[in-house]
This record gives structure tokens, C-alpha cells and sequence, in this order.
């Protein structure tokens, strides 16, 4: 099986406040408008980091026997761990 190149997509998700503390940045609709669209045209997978499933996915795709180029697994295992507790906070 041959991997595209992998995407992990960190952005916050959700409605946050803007500058004025107002609810209006939508990070959902950025990342289905914007991101998702352009990432589909082109020839990769992506992941976006908010949830379970796809934190499972990544981490998966990490530890492959292709191998990230020299980048040492254990880092980005730490960052999926993270991501999980900050999900579960």
C-alpha cells in the first residue's frame, strides 16, 4: 500500500470570541469551507485533531512501517496526548 502525504490540520474547533470577546469566529465552517476543500483537491490524507477517532487514526498513520523521515514517533505521541486531555478537560 502506498501512503499520501499526511496533513494533520491543529486549529481550534468550534464558535470562539474574537477580539471584542463576541462569539463569531466559526472554526468548524473555516475547516469545512476553506480547508477541508483545498486539502481534498490535493493528493494527501488529512486529519484534523479534534477528535478521538481521528487522533486514533493519526497515531496509527505515525508509528506505519513507512516512517516519518528521521522524526521521532515518541514526539508526536505526546502530542496526541495532549490533544486528548485538553479534548477531555
Amino acid at each position: 500500500m502506498v501512503l499520501r502525504p499526511l496533513v494533520f490540520v491543529a486549529m481550534p474547533f468550534g464558535v470562539k470570541l474574537d477580539a471584542l470577546r463576541v462569539p463569531s469566529i466559526d472554526f468548524d465552517a473555516i475547516y469545512e469551507k476553506g480547508i477541508k476543500p483545498a486539502l481534498s483537491d490535493l493528493d494527501v490524507d488529512f486529519i484534523r485533531a479534534d477528535g478521538a477517532l481521528e487522533l486514533t487514526a493519526l497515531r496509527d498513520r505515525l508509528t506505519s512501517s513507512r516512517g516519518l523521515g528521521g522524526i521521532d514517533p515518541a514526539a508526536f505521541e505526546e502530542i496526541l496526548v495532549q490533544l486528548r486531555e485538553n479534548q477531555l478537560a
